[in-house]
């Protein structure tokens, strides 16, 4: 699969590139303010996503709805992951064809929930880019396509055996997701909560922010950024009372023709 289209190169600087993928849940607006935040951290954020599957939104649709342009050239991408430190594209003919044509089809024939489907759809596209650290938030709950913590450890040892087998550093964290994530459902609305979270203005037992927090705690760990996920934290909170996340927003989605 990842051979069925090109992969990416970036060229390589002292910023380490990172990519993250969440399973889907229901309103599940992670990858939209993870992004700024980690560019924040002095990281880059290379993303393909897709569009909506089955109960789950999709990031693309998300985006797509305040006009951020996802079908940017390949080249226009590499140029905006060089001035601004980020970008999500949709996938495209060049990436990963034969999953493009494959996630199509488990919409349609009852498939979305088959384990080594997904697990496949979603390590062939984080491999065609040549990231230095690759996350996935798996779901599980009635929200989700993993129904129980079970299946979801299951899906975490594939995609971790997956990651052995081609030599990736890949971390997989489970998440719950009985309930909605955080307190939107609808396209534009979730950006406008992401921006909130970008802006500090969840409450601290919002489930989004609760989620948030600790996944960029994880990863500033994982990366070894700081020691401790208690001083990743203090410098998480830190920077969200700051205007640098929303700044940093902003001036990706300008970069892909977003309104605002």
């Amino acid at each position: 699969m990842i051979k069925s289209g090109k992969t990416l190169n970036f060229e390589s600087d002292q910023k380490k590139l990172i990519d993250k993928h969440s399973t889907g849940g229901v309103g599940d607006k992670v990858s939209i303010a993870l992004a700024p935040i980690l560019a924040c951290f002095n990281f880059k954020v290379a993303k393909m996503s897709g569009r909506g599957l089955a109960h789950t939104g999709g990031t693309i649709d998300k985006l797509e709805a305040i006009g951020v342009d996802c079908f940017i050239s390949l080249d226009q991408a590499k140029q905006i992951l060089k001035t601004n430190d980020m970008f999500i594209i949709a996938q495209t003919n060049d990436l990963v064809l034969a999953d493009k044509i494959l996630y199509a089809l488990r919409d349609v024939t009852a498939t979305t929930d088959c384990l080594d489907l997904i697990a496949s759809s979603i390590i062939s596209k984080k491999f065609a880019i040549n990231s230095d650290y690759i996350f996935i938030d798996i779901k599980y709950g009635l929200g989700a396509f993993c129904k129980t913590i079970d299946e979801a450890n299951e899906l975490k040892k594939r995609m971790l055996n997956l990651a052995k087998k081609f030599n990736r550093h890949l971390k997989c964290e489970l998440n719950d997701m009985n309930e909605v994530l955080g307190n939107s459902i609808g396209n534009a609305i979730e950006i406008k909560e992401a921006i909130a979270y970008l802006k500090n203005q969840l409450s601290q037992n919002n489930s989004f922010k609760i989620l948030m927090d600790n996944l960029v705690a994880e990863i500033l760990v994982e990366t070894k950024q700081f020691t401790t996920k208690k001083e990743a934290l203090i410098s998480l909170d830190q920077l969200l009372k700051t205007t640098k996340p929303f700044d940093k927003f902003i001036s990706w989605i300008k970069s892909q023709i977003g309104n605002w």
